[in-house]
Parts: structure tokens; C-alpha cells; sequence
């Protein structure tokens, strides 16, 4: 019943529109309308199958929030929206803040249909990428203002490396999510609104999503130019820490250290299953894929025929052999890098974990243990 009610919701909006376009109505909304319309798009991008999320209960209820995420694939914004959503019930609203030409060059954008607007409509609001406009960012201002919450990437675009975060075309530092907490605190001292970090972590083996909320983070008022930079970047650490680590990424930094230490002989599968078992199981992380926890051997297996589909090894008898030039190769900062190496994408996206990164050489290397947790994320993990 309730498949058939959000199919029916979503015809209804569509239909609206397209008398709107022929000036025969007013423009849609998603009064009353937004969990079916989540629903339907669901079904296309897979999150009512599964959806995993973690820390829901630090998503604030009683006061505006701007959610900001890390940014791999193309469907992340949906992803993280449906997650704001679920985790609040809705409550406050939650808008989006997307580029204006998403769909440019699309089928879906034309004279008739144009979802750019639509989406306008539904509450993910547009803004230029190169020149944006006081107009549009007003329009963030005033969500906040009037007590709802909105999403953002504060990247330039979305990673193509796997990297946590990638600038590209002369940017350099990350998005400033402090100048909207800054002007609505100034305008209003009363208000109370915060930045949340966010992560969408997605098992390119598994196919599965989780989102894991961090902790809500608050501009001290009356905050100088030179402590709201420091807030933004703060933030992107924050956001860093939320990394959910599987099988998959941990075998692609064993055989990419081993690789780039010129340990190129033919390993045994059951020694790299060992490795990347003893490596989720030493980690004082707290967020680590329990699907593949469950059963290391299994992600191992499917992560070594996912490498081997790529051209990055060869397995025969119980053993694998690197394709060394592959592994250490760096592709063009295109969408296709994850396809012409995914040992190194999978690598990048846990490289600035420290204490990951350094449990992987002690494994490859026999390097003597040390511990380069961070206490906050151990006391996380202990709750």
C-alpha cells in the first residue's frame, strides 16, 4: 500500500508540473509529499533494500542544522538526504544545496522537463558553481532563519581519486559553512544552529550504503575572519573521522604498500586473508563494515575477483601475483580513475587515517606496533 501511495504522490507532482510549465497551474511542492517521493526514489537508487546508519540520535530535532558530507559518487546528495530525513523524522525541514545544472546536458533538462527546477520546487535549491549570487545563497540564509536545516558539499566537486577530499582548478580550501552560521548568529543572537558532519560510505564490493553522523559542531558568536576559517577546517577532520572501513579498502592498502615497497612476489590468499582479518580486528577505529567483519574470508575473496576483473592481480594456486605497474599507476582526475585503479582509490579513501595507514605498514613491513588512535575516537567507540 504504501508503494502504490508514493507512485501515486510522485505522478501527482509530475503531473502538476507539467500543467505548471503549460501555465495552467501553479508550481508543485512536497508538502505532505516528501516520504513518498523519497520512497520512489528509493526504489532507483537502492536505499530502501539498505540503508545503514549510524549515530542517528546526534542529528538535532529542536533546532536548524547545515549537514555536510563527503562527496564519492554521483547519487551521494540523494543518499544523504534520505538519511537526514529518516534520522529526523523530517523534523526541522531539510533542504538541499545542489549546483543549478546537475542535469545540464541531460535528457532532463529540456523545455518541457526541466528537473533542475523541479528539484527547486522540492527543496533542493540550485546555485552557480562559478558565480554565485547573494540572491541564492539568501534563499540558504532564510532556511535557517525561519528554523530548518540544509545539506551541503563543502568540496569543489565530488572525488574522483577516492580521497576524502580533492581540489581541483585552482581551489584550495574547503567550502565556508561558517559565513551561514556567522550571519544568521549575527542577525540573530538568540537562534541556535550548528554544523553536523556526515559521511556516506559506500562497499563498492557488498553495494551497500552506510551514513554516520558526527557529532554537532557550534561557531562560537562573534567569531573573527581567522577563527571561522579554522572552524571550516576543522570541520573537514570531523568529517575524516566517519569513515566506516572495509575489507576491500584495507586488501587494497596491504597490496599497495607491498606493491610500492617492492614486495612484488606472489603472496598466498590465506596470508592476505590473515592480514586484512588481523588489521579489523587491531583497529581501534570506530567504524568498521560488520558485514565483512562477520566473515573476512568471504569479503576477502570477493574483493581479490573485483581486483582481478581490473587488471590489478592474477590468482592461481592458492596465490595471487600483483600487476605491480598497474597498482602503482596514477590515472587522470576522471570519473573513470576508480576503474583503471581501484587498488589505489580504495587505498585513498582510508589515507588520512593515521592509525590505519600505520597498522597497514606494520602488517606489510613487521614493523613494531604503535598507537596512533585518537583518544575521542576510541571513547566513541567504547559507548
Amino acid at each position: 500500500m504504501k508503494a502504490v501511495k508514493s507512485w501515486v504522490i510522485v505522478a501527482g507532482v509530475f503531473a502538476r508540473y507539467f500543467l505548471y510549465k503549460l501555465n495552467l497551474a501553479a508550481p508543485p511542492n512536497r508538502d505532505g509529499k516528501l516520504a513518498g517521493i523519497l520512497y520512489v526514489v528509493g526504489v532507483f537508487c537502492g536505499w530502501n533494500k539498505y540503508l545503514r546508519m549510524e549515530n542517528a540520535d546526534l542529528c538535532p530535532r529542536d533546532h536548524p542544522a547545515i549537514y555536510y558530507g563527503n562527496h564519492h559518487k554521483l547519487d551521494d546528495p540523494f543518499y544523504l538526504f534520505a538519511a537526514i530525513y529518516l534520522a529526523t523524522g523530517g523534523k526541522p525541514e531539510v533542504h538541499a544545496m545542489l549546483r543549478n545544472d546537475f542535469f545540464q546536458g541531460s535528457i532532463f533538462k529540456s523545455r518541457i522537463l526541466d528537473l533542475d527546477e523541479l528539484l527547486d520546487f522540492l527543496g533542493a535549491h540550485g546555485i552557480s558553481r562559478d558565480n554565485v549570487t547573494l540572491k541564492q545563497l539568501k534563499k540558504f540564509l532564510d532556511i535557517l532563519r525561519v528554523g530548518n536545516s540544509f545539506m551541503l558539499y563543502p568540496g569543489r566537486s565530488r572525488s574522483c581519486s577516492g580521497m576524502l577530499m580533492e581540489y581541483r582548478e585552482n581551489i584550495e580550501t574547503p567550502g565556508a559553512i561558517s559565513f551561514f552560521l556567522h550571519a544568521v548568529q549575527s542577525r540573530d543572537g538568540d537562534i541556535k544552529v550548528s554544523a553536523v558532519p556526515s559521511s556516506r560510505n559506500y562497499n563498492f564490493i557488498t553495494k551497500h550504503t552506510s551514513v554516520i553522523f558526527g557529532p554537532e559542531q557550534f561557531l562560537k558568536a562573534g567569531a573573527s575572519r581567522e577563527e571561522r576559517r579554522a572552524f571550516d577546517h576543522r570541520l573537514i577532520e570531523i568529517m575524516g573521522g566517519l569513515v566506516e572501513i572495509n575489507a576491500a579498502q584495507i586488501l587494497a592498502a596491504l597490496l599497495y604498500t607491498r606493491c610500492l615497497h617492492g614486495m612484488t612476489a606472489p603472496i598466498a590468499v590465506n596470508d592476505l586473508k590473515e592480514l586484512v582479518g588481523g588489521t579489523l580486528r587491531e583497529t581501534q577505529h570506530p567504524y568498521v563494515d560488520p558485514e565483512d567483519v562477520a566473515d573476512v574470508p568471504h569479503a576477502v575473496d570477493r574483493a581479490l575477483r573485483y581486483f582481478k576483473k581490473h587488471g590489478m592481480l592474477e590468482r592461481n594456486n592458492g596465490k595471487i601475483t600483483p600487476n605491480v605497474p598497474a597498482i602503482l599507476s596514477v590515472p587522470e582526475l576522471t570519473t573513470n580513475y576508480r576503474k583503471e585503479n581501484p587498488v589505489k582509490y580504495l587505498t585513498n579513501q582510508i589515507l588520512h587515517l593515521g592509525e590505519i595507514t600505520a597498522l597497514v605498514e606494520q602488517k606489510v613491513l613487521g614493523l613494531p606496533r604503535i598507537d596512533h588512535a585518537d583518544p575521542s575516537l576510541r571513547a566513541r567507540k567504547a559507548q
